[in-house]
């Protein structure tokens, strides 16, 4: 995708595959055919996890990917164990439970989703090499926000993956998943899917994180915007040449029926109250200005945008 003469390229990392939602768009439905390209053939709804590659024209010496994906893997499909009964659940699990309010219908509901999920990832570097890029080709490495599937190539086997690369963070995220005793929001994660914890990931580059503070300009053409609710410092990015602009939504929606559906939700807010303002006043802009966007997992990471209708909206992908 181009924005005037910045390029953005997709750089994918692996997928999450789970059952679709109920109210998901189904076949003869007024909105399947938009938003058909994140269902899989068996009807599984597949995610994409990965970054973007971003060059400007305006700072050609520097080469920015946003969001590091899942990270290293063994390359087998992960499968969590089924839990058949909400109090045998991980404490980190009943934990989060607990703090969504959850009932016992509802934690089983999530138990039996969780139990369903596949995750196929590690190929982040492989799809960089295929774009001519090295990791030490990577001048900045700029966070949507600090969850395991945004940060996960930042470290490997103790040392920095991109060694000449500053790494920027909105400073509210570094302080919230820092702190001691936040796990209800990491260890969720890593309790469902065995990842690493973000202190564990952060370690090794601690000491290259250059924090941002709310709205901050990145680099020439590429600023961030602050837009939290899904996380403390969750932040999207804003991409300008002259006249054209596009945006990256990082994980302020998860994939596109979310702009056109405002009833459709994924839950996966820290503040959901707080996420939905933010969805709601970038949607304005969005349509306003008719932007092409994408988000960290739509699919195939690809650009689209929101079609206005009479008493409804549409999605195409550009």
């Amino acid at each position: 995708m181009d924005i005037g003469a910045i390029r953005i390229q997709p750089v994918i990392d692996g997928y999450l595959t789970f059952p679709a939602e109920a109210d998901y768009p189904q076949p003869g439905s007024p909105d399947y055919e938009a938003h058909k390209e994140t269902l899989q053939p068996d009807g599984r709804r597949r995610m994409t996890l990965g970054g973007f590659l971003v060059r400007l024209p305006q700072a050609p010496e520097r080469l920015i990917l946003v969001d590091a994906g899942n990270g290293p893997s063994t390359g087998e499909v992960f499968r969590p164990l089924p839990c058949g009964c909400p109090a045998d659940a991980h404490p980190a699990i009943r934990a989060w439970h607990d703090h969504a309010g959850m009932d016992d219908t509802a934690r089983q509901g999530h138990l039996d989703w969780l139990a369903q999920t596949e995750s196929s990832y590690g190929q982040l570097l492989h799809s960089l090499t295929g774009l001519g890029v090295q990791p030490e080709d990577i001048t900045d490495v700029v966070l949507s926000h600090l969850h395991f599937d945004h940060i996960g190539w930042l470290s490997h086997d103790g040392a920095p993956t991109f060694a000449n690369a500053t790494i920027r963070a909105e400073r509210r995220d570094l302080a919230h998943f820092r702190q001691a005793g936040q796990a209800i929001d990491d260890g969720v994660y890593q309790a469902a899917w065995n990842v690493r914890s973000t202190a564990e990931v952060l370690a090794p580059v601690i000491d290259r994180i250059e924090p941002f503070d709310g709205d901050s300009a990145i680099a020439p053409g590429f600023d961030a915007m602050f837009t939290p609710g899904h996380t403390p410092g969750h932040s999207i990015f804003v991409l300008s040449d002259g006249q054209a602009r596009g945006m990256l939504l990082g994980d302020m929606v998860h994939c596109p029926l979310q702009l056109t559906d405002r009833d459709f939700s994924v839950m996966a807010d820290i503040d959901a109250a707080l996420a939905e303002q933010q969805r709601e006043r970038v949607y304005r802009e969005i349509v306003g200005e008719n932007l092409p966007v994408a988000a960290a997992h739509f699919p195939g990471l690809r650009f689209g945008r929101v079609l206005e209708g009479q008493g409804r909206s549409g999605w195409t992908y550009v």
